[in-house]
């Protein structure tokens, strides 16, 4: 029997209940054949609607009640109802949309809520005032563009394109028409024209901006590159280039870091032995001179770490930085994503702070290695430094990441320099 013959039967109730399943099969698994199964189902309907209204007589059709001359329509409706049903029923579930905004990184950051980063690190979209009390987050939108945050600051992410900072600093990047922002505060709005820029909502009921590169609009006037304005009631003053070095020097660090060794042992994993990399059992392996995260049987972060111990880390910059890609075997699936993560270690390797970064989000290319790093400066009482390279599993069965070229710099901060009197 051929695959229409089967439909048919289906619908006009003659098929057996071994044919049932068969059918219900082929449509849960053949796009085509729910296509099919769909057209069939309407033209179906249809030519029951002809057959019962075809009547030899005016008068019987006449005589009919009113519910007789519905029953045909009714019919129709039924059947594309149960058609449209049975297409939703067995269809693919539809990918989760995509939440406005995702984290990206973090350094020593403490929020209002302590469930705050739990949450954005589980996937879930930022919701509500995001309460930063210490420290720096970062986000991405799902449109491409990057929002920095210095603590203390208090902002909501409105849509995809748009955000209102109640108090704070943010820094925006927005590299592609179609990742431009929409800054409010309380007492203005700032449209991105194409650029780079910071936002400063301030205590006294004043707003600061200052364009890095590019363009944005103030209201109604327009900053360019290396402009800065102040907006409080009742308008806006434009200020001087220092206010835009001074905010630049705040929110940006684009120094490249000293010459300095690196820290970790086998950082290539060419020949990395227990004794160096702590591997997650049966989920981190190494593999062709590289090291493999695997999600699985649903493993929530597996990983691989690295500890290195110095007495005199307080108060020095770390910066780690590492290779990955998702491999075409066994790419990311929707939600997970790679981290690096610094953690800082006290007496007896108690945790002090951390700094984060996610990347490789699943969805993306595969096959395509990215490098990500993540930058801190050690707080007080730090004894050592742990490197962790982190697969969100997300509870998935599938997904890996693939990690080569680990490297940890330690070194001491930069000082300004001073002139001889």
């Amino acid at each position: 029997m051929n695959h229409d013959d089967l439909i048919h039967r289906f619908l006009d109730g003659t098929a057996s209940h071994a044919e049932a399943a068969e059918l219900s099969q082929l449509i849960e698994t053949d796009a085509n054949m729910r296509n099919r199964y769909l057209d069939l189902a309407e033209l179906h309907a249809v030519l029951s609607a002809e057959e019962s209204l075809r009547v030899p007589k005016v008068e019987k059709r006449l005589a009919r009640s009113k519910w007789a001359l519905l029953a045909p329509m009714l019919k129709i409706a039924a059947v594309l109802v149960l058609a449209g049903l049975s297409f939703w029923w067995l269809k693919p579930a539809a990918e989760p949309d995509l939440p406005f905004a995702t984290l990206i990184s973090t350094v020593n950051a403490r929020w209002e809520n302590e469930a705050t980063e739990l949450n954005l690190n589980a996937g879930e979209a930022p919701s509500g005032m995001l309460r930063l009390l210490e420290g720096e987050a970062e986000f991405a939108t799902s449109q491409g563009a990057t929002v920095a945050l210095e603590a203390p600051a208090v902002i909501r992410f409105e849509s995809a394109t748009a955000i209102f900072v109640e108090s704070g600093k943010v820094l925006c990047r927005c590299p592609t028409p179609q990742s431009r922002l929409t800054v409010r505060t309380p007492e203005t709005q700032v449209i991105d024209l194409g650029t780079e820029f910071s936002v400063e909502a301030r205590g006294d009921r004043s707003t600061r901006v200052a364009v890095f590169s590019g363009e944005v609009k103030v209201d109604s006037t327009v900053l360019r590159e290396g402009q800065a304005a102040e907006v409080r009631s009742p308008g806006l003053t434009m200020l001087e280039a220092s206010v835009v070095r001074e905010m630049m020097a705040q929110m940006r660090d684009d120094a490249p870091m000293p010459d300095v060794q690196n820290e970790l042992r086998e950082p290539d994993f060419a020949n990395a032995k227990a004794s160096n990399w702590e591997l997650t059992p049966g989920h981190a392996m190494l593999e062709s001179e590289s090291l493999r995260v695997s999600s699985r049987e649903s493993r929530f972060w597996p990983n691989a770490r690295q500890t290195v111990w110095r007495p005199d880390l307080s108060g020095r910059a770390i910066v780690a930085s590492v290779s990955a890609m998702q491999p075409v075997d066994d790419p990311l699936q929707p939600m997970q994503f790679a981290v690096l993560k610094l953690v800082f270690r006290g007496e007896r390797g108690s945790h002090i702070a951390y700094a984060s970064r996610h990347f490789q989000f699943g969805g993306g290319t595969a096959g395509v290695f990215e490098t990500a790093h993540v930058a801190a400066i050690a707080p007080p009482g730090t004894k050592g430094v742990s490197v962790e390279l982190l697969l969100n599993a997300r509870g998935e069965k599938n997904g890996s990441v693939v990690f080569d070229d680990a490297v940890l710099h330690i070194s001491p901060l930069k000082t300004p320099a001073t002139t001889q009197p």
